[in-house]
């Protein structure tokens, strides 16, 4: 898996290059390394998104899963939203807006990241896995 940052880190490494050549300018040179990039000139190991410096919206490893709408987790997640909608966005207004209550959900899907690996207290390997919900619903009034 590679990244715009590997792109970045192989052009830094192209500039490094040309230090040691007659044509190099350093006063037209301006990088530093990132901590995430690794440059194409060099092997690319397996990475996840995380581990690459892609955000998990960005991420080609993830592929969203339709949910049934009527799952309990999935109602609970708009009545959240909805809920976070009117303490927060319409405190202020609360005079001029009505309160939304949920109508109905249209649908639902999730995505699964996984992130970077970490240890049990034993010691072994574990994967950490992220989840990602997108709700779609229909608010009253």
């Amino acid at each position: 898996l590679t990244s715009w940052w590997d792109v970045y880190e192989t052009l830094a490494n192209i500039l490094k290059m040309a230090e040691e050549s007659d044509l190099f300018d350093p006063l037209r040179v301006n990088w530093r390394p990132t901590t995430s990039g690794i440059s194409l000139f060099h092997p690319i190991p397996e990475r996840t998104c995380s581990s690459a410096g892609i955000r998990k919206k960005y991420c080609p490893c993830s592929r969203a899963k339709a949910l049934d709408a009527n799952l309990s987790i999935v109602k609970e997640l708009a009545t959240a939203s909805i809920k976070h909608i009117n303490n927060v966005y319409l405190k202020a207004h609360r005079h001029l807006c009505m309160v939304y209550t949920l109508k109905t959900v249209i649908r639902a899907e999730v995505e699964e990241f996984q992130n970077a690996n970490s240890t049990n207290t034993n010691g072994s390997l574990r994967n950490n896995f992220t989840h990602l919900f997108t709700v779609l619903f229909e608010v009253l009034p």
